[in-house]
């Protein structure tokens, strides 16, 4: 949509800011040479009509930058962010919107996307939130890293673009009271030890994860911290309540949160997590999502979309550690879940037994190969559950998906750009788009996650 722009003060532009960046700047369009292009402000929020200082274009670039000089008129929705640090983390764009214009936001970009992609006709529901907008102690994980040395170390999230530990981002208001505690004590115990930060120094992260029953702890270090360093570790977790702990040598270069070899401290190296009446072992690698409370629904949302899964054969594709193969298990005849890293296979069958889900097995290997060996052993399930990463399903799984003709296909995105790119391979392939159901996982940021139904159009 174009939008207009007009002078305000000499030298200034109007603009009215329709959209968010990934970069958390708000978008605005104006005309300039060259065309219609984007401008990017720092500081501008979806809704907002701003005074800025637009920049000439650099060569080349296809959009401008805008310094923000002032707020004309404010977002419906607008406010003060709740948690202090959020300039320097950078980790919630939105969260100077209420959460219901967050999701007003997000419901925008989401019709945008659809309908650019060619689904004009796309009926989006609401994006559903937590019960009372809450907004704080939701998250089940936390990931925190080390910067510097000697008194000047610090542990917290690091400021947004950059690999420097921002300043007072030790605590997240979204997490649980107990994760900011534990971190505060292992930063007081690497002081203590005359510990740094990597690269000079062994510390490289701090995982937590907090489960229905236990709390845990991984330290990775870029090399042995010694045996009476790590009992004073040890010390300082236990005295922080914490039920469980893991230190994880990392020898790898980039930015992983844990290392290739792990070794428990104290504990059992896991949490135990309950969605739905299903209990789950959660270990450091393991992935869950991390809204605790809105975890259950997004399940619920997913499952309750289908038509064809309740006494039939379904394939969960992606399926990670089993959970929505375990719940769909209730009430399917048999359940079939895919899964490409080997320890999230290993928990998911120690899952389907824990939880007495005997029609449940699982398969390990990438989906692109899995699928069509299951196609050609005769696979033929009337219900397909995909739950992909943000890039969306690897090229020529729909395909082999739509060859084993099934009547549905839900589909759970956490990218929305892929979940369009992969709606319009559904669609050739015979399959329409029905349900699309937005819930929010993610307060305060752009992130949204999506449920999807396809359906295999009569003589696909």
């Amino acid at each position: 949509m174009e939008k207009k722009v007009s002078g305000g003060s000499p030298g200034l532009a109007r603009l009215e800011i329709e959209e968010a960046a990934k970069s958390g700047a708000g978008v605005a369009w104006v005309r300039s040479e060259g065309g219609l292009r984007r401008v990017f402000v720092e500081g501008a929020l979806p809704g907002d009509l701003v005074e800025a200082r637009v920049a000439s274009p650099r060569k080349g670039a296809h959009s401008l930058e805008g310094k923000l000089v002032r707020v004309l008129s404010p977002a419906a929705g607008r406010r003060n962010p709740p948690c202090p640090a959020a300039r320097a983390c950078g980790g919630c764009p939105l969260g100077g919107l209420t959460p219901p214009a967050q999701r007003a936001a997000r419901k925008r970009l989401l019709g945008k996307l659809f309908r650019e992609g060619g689904f004009p006709d796309a009926v989006i529901g609401d994006v559903l939130g937590m019960a009372g907008d809450r907004e704080e102690g939701f998250r089940n994980k936390s990931i925190l890293y080390f910067s510097g040395a000697g008194g000047a170390l610090r542990l917290g999230m690091y400021r947004a673009g950059t690999h420097e530990v921002a300043e007072g981002t030790l605590r997240c208001p979204q997490c649980p009271e107990w994760m900011g505690g534990a971190a505060e004590s292992v930063l007081a115990w690497a002081r203590r030890s005359g510990l740094s930060a990597s690269p000079s120094g062994p510390l490289f992260s701090l995982l937590m994860r907090a489960g229905t029953r236990g709390r845990l702890a991984a330290l990775t270090v870029t090399s042995a911290l010694g045996e009476a360093v790590e009992e004073g570790l040890a010390s300082s977790l236990r005295n922080a309540g914490l039920t469980g702990a893991v230190v994880s040598l990392k020898s790898r270069g980039g930015n992983f949160a844990l290392g290739e070899e792990s070794r428990v401290l104290f504990g059992c190296g896991s949490v135990e997590a309950e969605i739905e009446g299903a209990s789950f072992e959660v270990r450091p690698e393991t992935f869950l999502q991390v809204n605790t409370p809105m975890t259950p629904v997004l399940y619920r949302i997913a499952i309750g979309v289908a038509r064809a899964a309740k006494g039939s054969l379904v394939l969960d594709l992606y399926c990670g550690v089993g959970t929505i193969s375990l719940l769909l298990a209730r009430e399917a005849a048999r359940v079939v879940g895919v899964e490409v890293v080997p320890s999230s296979v290993e928990e998911a069958r120690r899952n389907a037994e824990r939880n007495g889900a005997a029609n449940a097995e699982f398969v390990c290997g990438p989906a692109e190969v899995v699928l069509p060996e299951l196609s050609r052993a005769g696979l033929r399930p009337a219900s397909v559950f995909v739950d992909p990463p943000r890039k969306g399903l690897a090229p020529g799984v729909p395909a082999v998906i739509a060859g084993m003709a099934p009547e549905e296909v839900v589909y759970i995105a956490c990218g929305p750009e892929a979940l369009v790119r992969d709606a319009a391979a559904f669609r050739e392939l015979g399959y329409g788009l029905g349900e699309v159901v937005p819930v929010d996982l993610f307060p305060g940021t752009l992130h949204v996650e999506t449920v999807a139904r396809f359906a295999r159009k009569p003589g696909s």
